[in-house]
């Protein structure tokens, strides 16, 4: 049975530093033939296998990096050359200060050299694999003003699939029909039958030819101007008299008190600032 053997390969290829070249074999032979379905249940099962065998997982081992390299080749010394052991604590001193040594450019070296790469994607799923979608889907919206306008879109629908595995999304939204009508009349209508708007938003695809893509695409439609639904469009709008008449009033009672008191001040000043002429004459 290809989906237990492929679930046997994928224990011992979370386990084992060194799997056999078999287990490599087995685990693409079955991304290859089984579907995603049966993919993610031997996954599951071997993550329940390992529990039950209580075997150890590669990501819960001790590291074995340039970090771990550094400490056993300090401590590798004293064993086998003889040398004095360095005092408790010493080797992980060194590799700690060697690890924050490093500058950022040296550490993109090493990593290129030993052909590793941070915040990686998750490679347990096929590239095709969609882990997250999410629909939208809203049948009508009607913007009405009453008594005069009425514009209304049909068939809203959007839908966006993320593919992790590739590090992937594709959003598609589209909007089925426009109209509008003013006073009963029709306003806006569309001149060709189909879509009236599509937009697509896609990066990585399967199929390659290109990294990002943004489409968007709007259908033609018809205009008529009709006068009263404008006006009645604009009444709508307009305040009462009532509000308009206390703006004014407000707005002149503002001024006229700033009036008011610059003429006051400036009274004011002109009295304390006054000059006085004697004049004597015989």
């Amino acid at each position: 049975d290809l989906v237990k053997a492929y679930t046997e390969a994928w224990v011992s290829k979370q386990t084992e530093k060194s799997p056999p070249a078999t287990v490599a074999k087995t685990i693409t032979e079955g991304e290859e033939r089984l579907d995603v379905f049966n993919v993610n249940v031997a996954h599951q099962q071997a993550e329940m296998e390992i529990d039950r065998r209580g075997l150890t997982r590669l990501d819960d081992q001790p590291k074995e990096g340039w970090v771990g390299w550094a400490k056993s080749w300090w401590g590798g010394g004293a064993d086998n050359g003889g040398g004095a052991k360095p005092p408790p604590g010493k080797a992980g001193d060194i590799a700690t200060k060697f690890q924050a040594a490093m500058t950022p450019e040296e550490k993109a070296k090493l990593f290129e050299a030993i052909d590793y790469e941070e915040n990686m994607p998750p490679t347990n799923y096929p590239m095709e694999f969609v882990e997250n979608r999410i629909d939208f889907k809203l049948g009508e919206v009607n913007i009405i003003l009453e008594g005069a306008i009425q514009l209304g879109f049909d068939g809203l629908h959007a839908a966006l699939k993320q593919r992790p595995a590739a590090g992937a999304i594709n959003l598609t939204a589209r909007i089925a029909e426009v109209k509008m009508k003013g006073c009963d009349q029709t306003m806006l209508e569309m001149r060709e039958k189909g879509d009236w708007l599509s937009m697509e938003v896609d990066t990585n695809p399967l199929a390659g030819g290109y990294d990002q893509k943004v489409s968007l695409r709007i259908a033609p439609v018809n205009f008529y101007y009709h006068a009263p639904a404008v006006n009645k469009a604009i009444d709508v709008f307009k305040p009462p008299e009532s509000v308009k008449l206390n703006q004014l009033t407000a707005a002149a009672m503002s001024r006229y008190e700033e009036v008011k008191t610059r003429s006051t001040m400036g009274m004011q000043h002109a009295l304390e600032k006054k000059t006085k002429l004697v004049l004597d004459m015989v």
